[in-house]
């Protein structure tokens, strides 16, 4: 696994100032709390990481930094462009196999990375379906910064990347509704991706029978 570790909410620049709280629970197990103040106002997220085992853990949002589209204004207004990424275990890995194999760092896919990160997925599976303005803004808003880190990986000396497609599993989301509000930006990622001169590697990760004609 060589991909690098980023943050991209602890970004500093003028208009956008993060704190991260570290609130203690029980035993291991800890909550990230971001406080991002902008001139336009504040934004929370907490990030909770909790050890299943003695030497590795779960992390994943249990509060969201966009919970409505007065959130999302405010982090497509304010937020600092994609920083500069550590890539060093990419180069790493790259040194390492030479001809003998690929390097493929992680990406979330379009809608996993809006997902994954910044907006819960029981709101992202309405808001196509309701608010289709506000759910085109973030997935071509986070589009562009996944292309951002798929740049610097690339650079880096990675030959794929590596895609997570499927958050929810074919039990949550039929067919339909991967073919017009999924399918549309994950191709745009593809795309990207190639152009930079990489391969994708698209990995689905539960239930997926339903979904895979959608796939090619």
């Amino acid at each position: 696994n060589c991909t690098p570790a980023y943050d991209d909410l602890n970004l500093e620049s003028e208009g956008w100032e993060c704190r991260i709280e570290k609130v203690a629970l029980a035993g291991r197990d800890q909550n990230l709390v971001y406080t991002i103040r902008t001139p336009s106002g504040t934004l929370r997220q907490t990030i909770g990481i909790r050890w299943i085992c003695p030497w590795d853990f779960e992390w994943s949002p249990v509060d969201y930094l966009i919970k409505t589209e007065e959130d999302f204004e405010i982090v497509r207004r304010w937020q600092p462009p994609v920083g500069d990424i550590d890539t060093e275990p990419i180069q790493r890995a790259r040194a390492a196999v030479c001809d003998r194999g690929v390097t493929a760092p992680w990406l979330q896919g379009a809608f996993n990375h809006l997902g994954c990160l910044y907006r819960s997925l029981n709101d992202l599976a309405l808001d196509p379906l309701v608010r289709s303005d506000f759910y085109r803004g973030m997935m071509n808003y986070f589009l562009e910064r996944n292309l951002a880190l798929a740049r610097q990986f690339v650079a880096a000396g990675a030959d794929m990347i590596s895609l997570g497609l499927n958050i929810a599993s074919g039990k949550m989301f039929g067919p339909e509704f991967v073919r017009d509000y999924v399918a549309p930006y994950e191709i745009r990622l593809i795309e990207g991706i190639h152009a930079l001169g990489a391969g994708v590697i698209g990995h689905n990760c539960g239930y997926a029978r339903r979904l895979l004609p959608t796939y090619p």
